[in-house]
């Protein structure tokens, strides 16, 4: 311990016993909560640092479930069915919550200033979320002056939140989820809800303790699970070596693309109609020269150029504040492949080109999740297969200190869940499990 002395900080020391040591260890052995909650997931958002993760050790929940004896591919829905959600929760970070009375004008500014693609809303009236402001929103504000009076644009300046939402109608439920809810539960919502992102809250706070990701979800996947491949009890799937055309994994008919020369508002009204995140952008050749992305909206908010949406993409690129370049792939890389450029690249989807660069078709997050998490979840509900080999201390739960039982976790509520095989967060035809907000 340190202590003031005459202005000088002084170290004292304190003898520490053996007696003291095995009474230190009989009560953390005695107290669920400790022996559930180690120091190190006891975690500040005070500082912004999102892209930070927990890395388990070989004795953590990955050697707490005996994954020799399980389905190849029932392996990673396990493994997110004994993890709760704290455990993807970044060690320091901030969430931007905004209120429904801020400005339309000064939210969006907000949510560019801060880097971030979606905020929380908090209705103090009622005294609790109420919903989640995202680019799709900001879109939608856009078309809808946009086709009523171009002129009326202007009154974005003026309205609050809260009066858009009341003007649209806007009646979306809030869909979140609770620190101790597993992974597993999370994966289903993001793909069943098709969003991208969901809060994860503190129900008896009433706070937001971080905001989880598709992205996030996969990075944690791989520094978690995907590295540790053969170097545990944990075998390589067969399925991690085959190719995406193999294992059919994105959409490769009816892309919605567009070139230099659209204008923003016809691309406005492609992100909506077709429930998309991201166009390829052609050449007259149909060859992939970039990708214009939901995103890259956001740079009409910061220049003060929503205005003009008859611009052409081409223009609105080279204003964008931050924008993922159009990464690649082909039909014939692995899926181990695709995941390490999702995970390096840190991007939403990849754009399928052939040897000619032409677009043959799309992956995106969602179509990863899917394949490895709810498709087996569906299954394992079809064949009323329960997760029956983890041994008796996975029941505990992962490091995060919740009571998660996996077996049962897997198998609760995924009877209503329904799989798209169409693509939802890049390309193809509209479907209910859509990815609509970037």
């Amino acid at each position: 311990m340190v202590t003031p002395k005459k202005g000088i900080w002084r170290s004292r020391k304190f003898p520490f016993t053996r007696k003291s040591a095995d009474a230190l260890l009989r009560r953390h052995s005695v107290d669920p909560d400790r022996r559930r909650r180690p120091y190190n997931t006891y975690r500040s958002l005070e500082t912004h640092q999102g892209e930070t993760y927990v890395c388990h050790t070989e004795d953590d929940a990955v050697e707490r479930i005996d994954y020799a004896n399980l389905a190849e591919e029932r392996i990673i829905p396990a493994f997110l069915g004994s993890h709760p959600c704290y455990d993807v929760m970044p060690t320091s970070g901030k969430v931007v919550v905004f209120s429904v009375e801020l400005l339309v004008k000064n939210s969006f500014s907000a949510l560019v200033s801060n880097e971030i693609k979606a905020a929380p809303l908090w209705d103090a009236s009622i005294l609790d979320f109420v919903g989640m402001l995202t680019i799709t929103d900001f879109i939608n504000v856009l078309r809808h002056y946009y086709y009523s009076n171009p002129e009326d644009i202007k009154d974005i300046e003026n309205q609050s939140i809260g009066t858009w939402r009341r003007i649209t109608e806007i009646s979306k439920p809030f869909i979140k989820v609770n620190g101790s809810d597993s992974l597993a539960t999370a994966t289903k919502l993001l793909i069943q809800e098709g969003i991208h992102r969901i809060p994860v809250l503190d129900e008896k706070r009433k706070c937001v303790l971080f905001v989880l990701t598709k992205k996030r979800l996969l990075q944690y996947l791989s520094q978690n699970l995907f590295e540790n491949f053969d170097k545990t009890n944990v075998k390589t799937p067969s399925f991690y070596k085959k190719t995406i055309r193999e294992l059919r994994i994105g959409t490769f008919e009816n892309i919605a693309v567009v070139n230099s020369n659209t204008k923003v508002i016809d691309a406005l009204d492609l992100f909506v109609k077709r429930k998309v995140s991201a166009l390829p952008v052609l050449d007259k050749n149909s060859i992939l020269i970039d990708i214009f992305e939901k995103f890259d909206v956001f740079a009409l908010a910061k220049e003060q150029t929503y205005h003009n949406l008859d611009m052409p993409i081409n223009d609105a690129i080279l204003n964008a504040y931050s924008r993922e370049m159009a990464w690649i792939c082909t039909m014939d890389e692995s899926l181990e492949t695709v995941i390490n450029k999702f995970v390096t690249k840190k991007v939403h989807r990849l754009v399928v080109i052939d040897e000619m660069r032409c677009v043959v078709g799309m992956v995106s997050l969602s179509d990863i999740l899917k394949f490895l998490v709810v498709q087996p979840l569906v299954m394992m509900e079809t064949s009323s297969a329960t997760v029956s080999d983890t041994i008796p201390e996975a029941s505990e739960g992962a490091v995060g200190g919740s009571d998660v039982d996996a077996a049962e976790d897997l198998s609760q509520g995924v009877a209503d869940l329904t799989i798209d095989e169409s693509e939802d967060a890049s390309s193809g035809e509209p479907s209910k499990t859509t990815d609509t907000d970037e």
